[in-house]
């Protein structure tokens, strides 16, 4: 897989890749997740679920 850097406005690279790629990962993610535990599945939705709940409260931050 190719990853080229593109920066933002803080000046932070962040790896840009194709959608082929992203689809491609996404789908061996998948395949992954589902040779897991039941426990395990609900360990990984917990740790989602705490990531998105801190990136809306920084982008509310970022807003105001």
């Amino acid at each position: 897989m190719m990853l080229t850097l593109i920066e933002t406005s803080e000046r932070e690279p962040i790896p840009h890749i194709t959608r082929e790629e992203a689809a491609r990962m996404l789908e061996e993610f998948r395949a992954l997740y589902q040779t897991l535990t039941l426990e395990d599945r609900g360990q990984v939705k917990s740790h989602f679920a705490e990531l998105a709940r801190v990136q809306a409260s920084i982008a509310n931050d970022w807003e105001k």
